[in-house]
């Protein structure tokens, strides 16, 4: 990932494939605040770099629903917030 985010930067679909690839790793894992982190930066990064409709984007979106939901009743609102708003995409 190091390598990945020097050599092409951190905007980079496939920079942003491994942190997110890495962020599932650490759900997983158990690590959610940590994942939540990566997850939300992947987002971002997915949304200026490929856009709000690409399938990527959507996937990152439905991801961090995801672990919001594992992590809480307030992260389940805030997940529903995310998936209204790609859902609109469709």
């Amino acid at each position: 990932l190091k390598g990945s985010q020097e050599t092409l930067g951190m905007q980079h679909p496939d920079t942003l494939t491994s942190m997110y690839n890495l962020a599932g790793l650490l759900q997983a894992r158990g690590a959610l605040t940590e994942a939540e982190h990566i997850f939300r930066t992947v987002l971002r990064g997915r949304e200026e770099v490929l856009g709000a409709a690409d399938p990527r984007t959507i996937r990152s979106a439905v991801s961090l629903a995801s672990l919001l939901e594992q992590k809480s009743e307030e992260g389940a609102v805030q997940a529903d917030s995310y998936l209204r708003g790609y859902h609109s995409l469709e």
